[in-house]
């Protein structure tokens, strides 16, 4: 496994200018990969760059990418964890304000996490 500490800043740079930083498109391919293939690390990762995301525009950009996709692909095994993230994480909390849950999401399961993204005052 590549450098995190790396594939983050270079996730980060892309997100907060895509033309400027176009030669860093690697990082977001990559990451999807890993919510794809891998999404323990995956999991891992997107808890990060929310960590790191210091602007709302980068903050938006995971939440209605690369943690929308997660969370469509993953909820049935991971819902725990992201329960858990919300219910300890008010930044992961926030970012989930910008995922946009479909008509074929579980009814339970959405209100399950408005309980906690319903507290946001400033939602992206």
């Amino acid at each position: 496994m590549e450098n995190i500490e790396s594939l983050i800043k270079s996730y980060i740079k892309y997100s907060k200018d895509s033309k400027k930083y176009e030669n860093r498109f690697w990082a977001w391919e990559k990451v999807h990969d890993y919510v794809d293939e891998e999404p323990e690390i995956g999991f891992m990762i997107i808890l990060k760059l929310i960590e790191e995301a210091g602007e709302d525009k980068i903050l938006a950009n995971i939440a209605a990418g690369t943690l929308e996709d997660f969370v469509k692909k993953h909820h049935m095994e991971y819902f725990d964890k992201i329960e858990n993230e919300l219910r300890r994480n008010p930044k992961f909390r926030r970012c989930m304000t910008g995922v946009w849950l479909y008509s074929g999401f579980p009814k339970d399961k959405i209100e399950r996490i408005r309980k906690y993204v319903n507290t946001i005052k400033d939602p992206l």
